[in-house]
Formats: C-alpha cells, structure tokens, sequence
C-alpha cells in the first residue's frame, strides 16, 4: 500500500467536476496522480468544519424557515410567507447576508433606520432560524465556512495536516466570508496561493480587482501568493467594454444567429462536425452557455444527429423526464378532481404497470362521455367518471350505433383503480402523512415496476430509454429518502400542509435533483458552464446563448427584497449588508454584469485557434430575442466582425451537409436517384405531394390516386343504390357536399370522434326533438288542448325517458334544462301558424315518422324516414323539422340538389306511395321560420312537379336549361361516383370532421410550374 509522505500540496477547486477535469490533466503529464491532494472547495470546508453539527441541505433549509414562518405572526409579506417561493426566497437571502459577514442585529437596525418593515420582519426570522440552527445543533454550508475559518484560525485541523501547502484555482468570486476563510488559511499554512485570472482591464477585472484591494489592505501579514497572468490566447487582445483602443483583426473569430435555440444548437453541431472533419480531436472542441442548462440538453442531441460524442456534466432533471413529471404530478391529479386529459395520458402510460392495459383507448371514451374531471357531472355520491362512463356503456350497448361497451367498462375500472390508488392523499395531512401517501400511490400505480421492467434487446436509443427509466427510478427513490430525511432535520414532519401546499414542495425538492449524466469521459466534445471554462484550453470555442438578459444577465427585480431596497439597508447600516457592486472606485459595476463580463473573456480566451459566438433570434413560438451587448462590444473591437444570420432551411446546402440523413434529402433534391428502398420510399411519398398539390391549387385539375381518384372496382358496389342498399338523403347530402367525406363516411367506415359536450349536441337534439313531436302528432292534428304546455311535457319526459339511454345528454343540470326549453320551444311551435304550413291547402297531419323505399327510374333506390307528412284533397306535403332558424332565399336556391336533398327526396317519395299526386314540401323550425319547397323551385325556376320529373324528354330539356331536376342531379352525382371520382372538392370545410385527413389546401403554383 503506497504511503503518503509530506510535504504535499492541497490544489482547491471550485467543484466536483473541476477537480475531475484537473486530475484528467494531471494524468496526461504524470504517469502517477495522487487524487488526495485534489479537493473542491465543499471538500476542504467540510474537513475543517467540526463534526459536532449534523449538515442542513438547502431544502432541509427551506423546511425550517417555512416551520418558523407558522410560529411567528403576520409580516408585512402576508399569506405568501407561507409559500415554498417565500422560503426559498429567504434562505436565499440569508445565505447572501452570511456571504458578507452579516448579522441579523445589523439587519434589524438598517432595517429600523430605512423604515423597512418587509428587512425588519425578515431579521427577526433570521435570528429565529440561526437560533433554532444553534440550538438543534444543524450547520447550513454558511455555518459550516464559518466554522471551518474559526477553525483554522486556531491551527491545521487533523484532516489537512499532511499538507503543507494549500493552492486555490478558479475560484472566482470571493466574498467576504470566502476571503476570511483564505486569510485563515494563510494564517494556518506556510504557503498559500491563489489563482485569479487577469485582463489588464479595469472594465473586466472588476470582480478579481476587489480580491486584489483587500489582499492589499493586508499586505504587511498576509502571505497569500497572489497568482494570475493575462491568458495566453490569441483573443486575450480583445479590448472589450472600453473606448480607448483601435479595433484590431481576429480572422479566426466568427459569429452567426439563428432562427430558434434549437436551430442554433444545430448549427453549432454542424460547424463542430466542420471541425472534427477538419482534423480536430473531439476533445480539442468545447461549447459553452452561461448557466447551461435546457441549452446543453439541445446541444447534446444535435451533436448526436450529427455522429459527435459529447459529454455534459449537466444531468437531465427529474421533472423533465416523462416518469418524474408523472409521480410529481399524482397529488395535483387528485387535488384538481383528476382531470380528463392527464387522466386519459396516465392510464395510457406503459410506466403505470398496475393500471396500464393493451388495446384501451381512454381519451376516447372520455371525449365520448363528455368527462372534465371526476367532480363535474357526479351524482348520488359516485363521480363523475363512474356516472358518465356507465351511460356511455348503456347507451353503446342499447342506442344506435352500437359501441364498444366492454372496452368503456374495462376503462372506468381503470379509473377506480386510479382513484383508489391515489386515495392516499388525502386533502389535508402533515408532511410526514403526506410522503407517506405519496409512495403508497407511486406503489398504487405500479410506477416502480413499470420502470425497472425488462425490455428485450432493442436499438441502442431504446436502450437509453432503459437506462433513464432506471435512472429516474433512482431519483424518485432518492427523492422520497431526500424529503424523508429534510423534513426529520427540520423538525418539519408534524407540519400540516394542504395536499396543493405538498405539491409545491414536492416539485420544488425535484427541481434539485438530476438524474446521473452518462457519457464519454474522453474523447467527447465537451458542453460546459461559462464557469468551467476558466484554465481550461481548446483548440475551437463556441460560445452560445448570447442573448441580452442572459449572458449578460440581470439581477432579479422581484425577490423578497428588491435591489434598491437593498441598497437603502447599505446605506442605513453604513456597511455592505448586500453585495451589490464591486470594483474599484470608478470602475465599480453590478455584481452579475461584472461576473459575467469576466466569464466570457475566458471562455473566449480558452480558445486556441478559433472562437465562434452565437445567439438565437427568437422562440419558436415567435417571441424575438434581443442579442447581447458583448456582441456589440466584439463588433467594436474585432475590426470587420459581423453575425451572419443562418436562415431557418429544410436543408442546408450541398457544401454544408453534415449528417446522413441531410445527404439523403439534399441527394434527392438534387436529382439523384439511388435504389435504396429509402429513396424509393422517399420519392414515393414525394409523388404523392406533388399530386395533391397540383390538384388542390388547380380547381379544373383530374383527381389522382392520393387526391380522390378510386378503381371503380374496389366500391364494392358502393353506390350500386340498390333496393336492399337504398341511398339515403342524408348520404346524398354528405356527398353532394365533398364526396371525398362521403367517401370515408360511408364506404370506408371511418368515423369521426364522438365528443359529447355538457350540454346536447345539435344531433341529440333534433333526435329528441323529432320524437317528442311524433308523440304529438294527434295533438298538432286536432284542435289544441287548454293544457297544452302538460301534455307537451308529458311527451319530453316519456321520449327523454328512452333518449337518455341511447344518446349523449350531457351535464345532468344541463340536460334538466334541455328538456325545459324542449318544452318552451314546442309549445310555442304548437300555437305558431308554421307548425301546419299546408292548413290553407286542406292538407291535416297525418303520418310521423314515414320510412320509405322508392325507385329513381334508371338511376336506383332511395330510401330514408320523413319527419311528418300531412294528407290532404288530391295532395300530399311533407314537414321537415328544423333545431335551427329558417332564413333567407337565395341560400336555399344555391344549396337546391347539392347539399339540400332532403325536401326533394322525401317529396319524390310521397308521390311516388301514392299519397297524392300534387306535392310538396316545407322545413319548419322549432324556432323561427319555415320555406317551403314550391317556393324554392320557383326562385331556381322550376315548378315541382319538374323538379321532381323523371321522364326523359322533362329531364333533358332541364338539363338543357341548367335547370335543377332531382333524377338528374342524383345520375349526375352517383355517375361520376361510380367511375371512382372522390375527390376533395367540397362546397363547405367548416364542419368538416376530416380536415386531418384530407389536408386541403389553398395553395396555388406558380404558372411556370402549372404549365
């Protein structure tokens, strides 16, 4: 076992995965490395701080603060001081108070001085929280820096005793409190040396000047090594953030924006790509964001795209993987009533093992059922979810069309399944009873199993899905234990939250938790944080992000004090209580700004060869981005600099391709033609677009096979308009109006999506509606009865008796007030004129609900169901019931033998049984108006009886005249039908359920390219 011999010297970093990338270093100049003498700067604290307290995690921290907050009374701040924001509002605020050495008197007096109430009330917390720290014996990573500078004040503690000299690199910003630890250092060991970096530039070296001015202050005891060159980059000439200096030429320096972050990220992948091809190693290639976070994820999956190892020390955080969004989210589910849709996505998950089944489809039934949540339609003390499922279930089992009842069935056991699984949390409960309740459910769903399920062998990115499901498993494990023991530290179980109040402080613990980054440790470019990029060299930088507001950044306006209100507390107190500005006199800047203008100086003086800036120009959503003033100071000092903007391309150009599915699409585009079955695939779908698009930007254009054109042979017979196949009005009207929508309608069987609403649809109505007014027909045939709005009800109430087991009704409430207003609104149809449109004709209602099956001659049969027919002298008229308002003429004409059918159909069929020889027609509404059909014909110019004709010398000479005559427009229609013409080409898209389908389009060519 090899012995560790002093003297040794202890290098300090800033983190964990500096002093991971030092020791790389190390190793590739020494064949042997002792990692003993590499510590982050956590490590070295925690070794001198003593081990009498037990450590306070930052959400242990906020527990804490969120207990004390109950125990004192109303602050100025009111019922948000009990918020989780509040609570990490104020460790934030006590921890920046710490940093300067601070102590709550000092804030209690400012505070008094400024007549702050909000800094008054927030002292007095702070001396509660550091006196209830004191006195559970708990120690905050403040109190642990204090304790280890009053530590080394007395001498080396055991744990650093084997060196004798300390080394600290990269730690940038020095506080107060960090600069008493490096002056107790000093005092304890007879070398000490800190690294601070230079820019010979007050406008940049404002942050490391200030460490400077107090090191200098003490330059008669402090022995501090005070190390830091200017680096050694060919863009450490860079003269930024000053006036006085002539631009000078950096041929290697670029810049470009693009369209979205995402774009960007691409870009910078394939300008990456552009430099491995060139000759770089991976690891000679760096990129790198100020705080990257979603940014390093993009940069990541665009590099993959493009064949590039990467490595990020940014993880993937819990809640923005699929399963930590989904146990999160279980107590929001239960609070807001178990919503529809993230219900329908839950019991659809593969991750919910005890709940998930194959071949279910919840969102449907729930659309079906007219299902918000699990509160709104309940009934009798079951839920919504058990009421309205069950008469979905009822109504597919005995309505009409039938449905799949079992499948509704097995998706309400589903839900009760959910419901109990959840019951555990309940509305109100301490934390601990919370947590409790929390992995009872997450045991409930069978979330656990569902993730560390056994896959078989797949590609390698179902193997990475795996391995973050597993690792997320890890997470919400960590997670559980992570609130467990917070909560035991603080005191905290016995507080008692709202289950919306646990919520928040579940997800606000998961906001800290990652799941563990996976990747090349070498041979990877590497995607860092602007403050990883200090001391560390590489060939080609990008540096993205640049965006004003982020990189600069800007200090928080909001917070539990705001920045003038600070500087108010400074000034009382005749101290820095907030570190606001540092810097020299004259050349002090604001905290944030002079940090960042420093980060990026050295991540562009980390490059060697060649830098590269980026920003985004705006979201995909379409809020514009403003770029950075550091491109602005660039532009300044890099005589001949410019951001090229890169356009937002399907592909990029034949120089630029990168990856191998770009070469494929900029070959195809380009005229090759190779035999791979992707090409052929590719020029497959490509033909069909082309087709579609010529035909919907040509009205007089042939239908090809993707744009409506059928073998006449694959109808089946479709349109045969056979006796036992009679073709209905309603058909007629669907394919009158897009014959492309009859087509999927009634011949491929495609229908669109049941979606019930709260109230009834127009269908459920005009079914209803229809029903009601059969049972009435004695009544609309004899002289009124004095009680006519009983007997109407009487009649709503036996037919919504059957409706309600056979159609949607919707909300309870709602359905109650349908039948009401039904009620109104045919007792009102009963005293109108307009109910017996014909009276003055001597025609009396006598047949409802008239099925009927005539023979167009030459053409086929037509059948159907006729609202009422009334019988009169040497005549017939038919009633069509209309839910909506009958207006208007000129409509009425227009839509004659194209989308309107039925009067003319049910007027053929009347004659056509014998029921009189002289016919006609009228729609009637429930609710205002009425036309009849000889009014119709005479505004298009026909009478009846030549509308409805059928001899072929009347037919031809209409068809001749451009007159409407019902058998020719049904030949006409079913003709071009029955030669496989079912083209999109519709009179009216607006209600249309196949929109996702057809995909029409507005689209016109260019005449060059119509031609």
């Amino acid at each position: 076992m090899r012995e560790v011999v002093a003297p040794l010297t202890l290098r300090v970093f800033p983190d964990a995965g500096r002093v991971e990338h030092a020791l790389l270093e190390a190793s590739r100049r020494e064949a042997f490395v002792d990692a003993t003498g590499f510590w982050s700067l956590s490590q070295l604290v925690t070794a001198c701080a003593p081990k009498t307290h037990r450590a306070l995690s930052r959400l242990a921290a906020r527990m804490l603060v969120a207990r004390l907050v109950r125990e004192l009374p109303a602050g100025p701040f009111g019922a948000w001081a009990k918020d989780v924001a509040f609570a990490r509002g104020a460790v934030d605020l006590f921890a920046e108070l710490e940093a300067q050495l601070a102590t709550p008197d000092q804030l209690e007096r400012a505070a008094a001085d400024a007549r702050s109430a909000r800094a008054a009330w927030l002292a007095r917390l702070w001396a509660r929280f550091k006196a209830k720290k004191a006195d559970a014996r708990l120690a905050d990573p403040a109190d642990q820096l204090t304790a280890a500078t009053a530590v080394l004040r007395r001498g080396v503690p055991d744990a650093l005793k084997a060196f004798d000299r300390v080394e600290l690199h990269g730690v940038l910003d020095l506080s107060p409190a960090r600069l008493a630890l490096l002056h107790a250092l000093d005092a304890a060991f007879p070398g000490v040396a800190l690294d601070l970096p230079r820019a010979d530039n007050p406008a940049i070296d404002a942050l490391v000047n200030e460490v400077h001015d107090a090191l200098e202050r003490r330059h008669e005891s402090s022995r501090v090594d005070l190390k830091g060159d200017v680096p050694s980059s060919p863009f450490a000439a860079l003269r930024l953030f000053t006036d006085d200096a002539a631009a000078q030429p950096f041929p290697s320096l670029s810049a470009f924006s693009a369209a979205t972050p995402r774009e960007e990220a691409r870009e910078l992948a394939r300008r990456v790509r552009s430099s491995l091809d060139a000759g770089a190693a991976p690891e000679d290639v760096a990129v790198i964001f100020r705080d990257a976070g979603p940014d390093a994820a993009l940069v990541v999956e665009a590099l993959a795209e493009q064949g590039v190892p990467a490595r990020a020390r940014v993880g993937v955080p819990l809640r923005a993987t699929p399963a930590g969004h989904l146990a999160l989210g279980l107590p929001m589910l239960a609070e807001d009533a178990f919503p529809a849709g993230p219900v329908a996505r839950l019991l659809s998950s593969r991750y919910l093992a005890k709940l998930w089944e194959p071949n279910v489809e919840p969102g449907l039934f729930f659309a079906a059922a007219a299902l918000r949540d699990d509160r709104l339609g309940a009934e009798g003390g079951r839920g919504a979810y058990a009421v309205r499922l069950q008469a979905l279930a009822t109504r597919y089992a005995e309505g009409w069309p039938k449905g799949p009842s079992d499948e509704v069935r097995a998706v309400a056991r589903q839900v009760d399944r959910l419901v109990a699984a959840l019951a555990p949390l309940g509305a109100e409960n301490t934390l601990a009873g919370h947590l409790r309740g929390w992995a009872t459910a997450l045991n409930g769903v069978g979330l656990f199993e569902g993730l560390r399920r056994i896959e078989p062998p797949g590609s390698l990115a179902g193997e990475h899905a795996v391995a973050r499901d597993h690792a997320a498993a890890d997470a919400l494990t960590a997670l559980q234990r992570l609130l467990a023991e917070s909560a035991a530290v603080a005191g905290a179980d016995d507080v008692r939250l709202s289950r919306r109040d646990f919520a928040t402080w579940l997800n606000d613990a998961a906001a800290e938790l990652e799941l563990l980054v996976r990747g090349p440790r070498a041979g990877a470019v590497a995607v860092l944080d602007a403050r990883e990029a200090h001391g560390r060299s590489f060939r080609h930088v990008f540096i993205g992000g640049l965006v004003d507001g982020r990189f600069p950044g800007r200090a928080g306006a909001g917070g539990l004090l705001a920045e003038d209100e600070k500087g108010a507390l400074n000034g009382a107190a005749r101290a820095p209580l907030f570190r606001l500005n540092v810097g020299e006199s004259g050349e002090r800047l604001p905290l944030r700004l002079a940090e960042d203008r420093l980060l990026f100086y050295l991540a562009a003086c980390s490059a060697t060869e060649t830098l590269t800036l980026s920003h985004a120009r705006g979201e995909a959503l379409g809020r514009a981005f403003s770029p950075s003033p550091f491109l602005q100071e660039v532009a300044r000092a890099a005589a001949g600099f410019e951001v090229k903007r890169v356009a937002l391309g399907v592909v990029p150009e034949a120089d630029a391709v990168s990856s191998e599915a770009e070469l494929r699409l900029r070959a195809l585009l380009d005229g090759a033609a190779p035999d791979a079955p992707w090409a052929a695939d590719a020029r497959a779908l490509a033909a069909i677009e082309h087709e579609r698009f010529t035909f919907f930007a040509d009205e007089n254009a042939a239908p090809g096979p993707h744009s409506g054109a059928v073998d006449p042979t694959l109808l089946g017979g479709a349109f045969a308009m056979s006796e036992e196949r009679p073709l209905h009005p309603g058909a007629l009207s669907a394919l009158g109006n897009c014959a492309y929508a009859g087509f999927l309608r009634d011949v491929l069987g495609l229908s669109p999506l049941d979606a019930q609403g709260e109230d009834l649809d127009s269908r459920s109505k005009g079914t209803l509606t229809h029903r009601v007014l059969e049972l009435l027909l004695p009544v609309i045939r004899e002289a009124l009865p004095e009680n006519l709005e009983d007997v109407v009800t009487l009649a709503v109430d036996e037919a919504a008796g059957a409706h309600e087991r056979r159609s949607p009704v919707g909300h309870p409430l709602l359905w109650k007030l349908a039948r009401q207003r039904l009620v109104r609104e045919v007792t009102a149809l009963l005293r109108s004129q307009r109910v017996r449109p014909f009276d003055g004709d001597g025609f009396r209602p006598e047949k409802a609900e008239l099925k009927f099956k005539v023979e167009l001659p030459g053409v086929g049969w037509l059948g159907g169901k006729i609202d009422r027919v009334d019988v009169g002298p040497g005549g017939a008229a038919v009633v069509d019931y209309k839910n909506k308002k009958v207006e208007g003429r000129q409509e009425h004409v227009d839509r004659l033998l194209r989308v309107d059918w039925q009067l003319p159909v049910y007027a053929y069929a009347v004659r056509a049984a014998g029921l009189g020889d002289r016919v006609d027609a009228a729609l009637v509404s429930t609710r205002q108006g009425q036309k009849k059909l000889s009014e119709i014909a005479a505004d298009a110019g026909v009478k009846v009886d030549e509308l409805l004709a059928t001899d072929a010398l009347t037919r031809a000479r209409l068809e001749r005249e451009g007159k409407p005559n019902l058998a020719n427009a049904v030949a006409g229609l079913v003709g071009r039908l029955r030669r496989g013409d079912v083209s999109a080409r519709p009179q009216d898209c607006q209600f249309c359920a196949y929109r996702a389908v057809c995909r029409i389009s507005s689209r016109k060519l260019p005449e060059e390219l119509g031609r």
